[in-house]
């Protein structure tokens, strides 16, 4: 079906539909496929001089990024992340669109919290909660405990003192790290 797309010379549906499989592959983790897809999406948006069509493309792009972003994140591919996150936000503040900056600023903070930068993590898992919730996605839940948890992470980092334990619901905060239990 795709290649009957790609030469009937239908980009947008190709495109379209490339997305929705690239997305298919990250849900059921065919990463191989995933990442084989992404590129050739980010292929597509490219210039004539190999480099991203921002005029032109950028809400392709977005998604692009948003997909490599999530797929970075399940591969644990941080200095991926790191580089392609700037690019991303600059897309996303451009365009608005609440469904991509959702996914892109929980992809930020899963970074932050990589790098332990607890703070930056709290900030992007609140703007991505704020996102979510202004797309009516019912994902915010889970942003809005992620954001609780990088507080509680902040928190715990500014005043930690050793051998001290706080209990916040069920998860109890040491020196060590979160615990959850009863």
């Amino acid at each position: 079906t795709l290649d009957a797309l790609q030469k009937s010379s239908n980009h947008r549906l190709w495109f379209n539909t490339s997305v929705r499989l690239a997305k298919l592959y990250l849900e059921r983790e065919n990463l191989p496929a995933l990442e084989k897809k992404v590129e050739e999406l980010h292929d597509l948006c490219r210039d004539a001089e190999g480099k991203d069509d921002l005029p032109g493309k950028a809400w392709q792009l977005v998604e692009v990024y948003s997909l490599e972003l999530q797929m970075c994140e399940r591969t644990g591919n941080a200095d991926r992340m790191k580089s392609l996150y700037p690019t991303a936000v600059q897309l996303t503040d451009s365009i608005g669109d609440p469904r991509y900056t959702a996914v892109i600023r929980e992809a930020g903070a899963q970074l932050y919290m990589i790098q332990e930068e607890w703070m930056n993590a709290y900030d992007e898992f609140l703007q991505a909660f704020r996102s979510y919730q202004q797309a009516g996605n019912p994902t915010r839940a889970r942003m809005m405990l992620k954001n609780a948890f990088a507080a509680v992470l902040k928190t715990r980092h500014n005043h930690c003192v050793p051998c001290t334990e706080k209990r916040i619901g069920t998860i109890k905060i040491g020196c060590f790290g979160p615990s959850f239990g009863i």
